[in-house]
């Protein structure tokens, strides 16, 4: 696998062997929230499980893109969404309210926001490793991971990218966290012509 690329790695098929068997354990807890959709690094309390539709629409997600690792789904706690490690495993925290806020403007919005958190997972962002990589760098890969996911899942282009036009519009400028947003929806579609 050293040879091979995480986009070639996810494209292939192979992404079940994510962890590479690194124990969960091994995940960094210098990162109790990985990436919050608006780059907020706290996630707060008032956890609870995921309803039924967010755990599946997670699971369709990490299909679509053959990422097979157990993966725990959140609700509150978080202004948006997160990829973070609860436990010592995978876990998605999202909140309902901004997720269901984004539909009046197209209804596949939110399940980006979703695909983007996997994506921080399937690019092992949420590695002890990842400290070292910037921050930019892990939300481009996530957003190329959203776009790849989208296509998999039947979406169209204009679904796919309907996240980030959504909720922070096409010319929004960047922060020492994350990219502005020509640059990520730049990302998105090159995920999804990949995929």
């Amino acid at each position: 696998m050293a040879s091979q690329s995480r986009r070639e790695f996810l494209l292939s098929g192979c992404a079940a062997a994510c962890a590479c068997g690194i124990p969960a354990q091994a995940n960094a807890q210098f990162y109790p929230v990985l990436c919050s959709w608006a780059g907020t690094t706290s996630m707060g309390a008032g956890l609870a499980p995921g309803t039924h539709d967010a755990v599946a629409l997670v699971s369709q997600i990490m299909s679509a893109i053959g990422l097979n690792i157990p993966m725990s789904v959140y609700r509150g706690g978080v202004p948006n969404a997160s990829a973070t490690i609860i436990g010592g495993y995978p876990a998605i925290v999202y909140n309902g309210f901004f997720l269901n806020g984004l539909s009046p403007c197209n209804q596949w919005a939110g399940v980006t926001v979703l695909a983007h958190e996997v994506g921080h997972h399937a690019n092992r962002d949420t590695n002890w490793a990842a400290q070292f990589t910037h921050p930019w760098q892990k939300e481009l890969g996530a957003d190329w991971v959203s776009g790849l996911a989208m296509r998999r899942l039947g979406r169209s282009l204009n679904e796919s990218l309907s996240g980030i036009a959504c909720g922070m519009g096409p010319f929004s400028p960047g922060s020492p966290s994350h990219p502005n947003s020509q640059l990520r929806l730049q990302a998105i579609e090159q995920g999804w012509y990949a995929g």
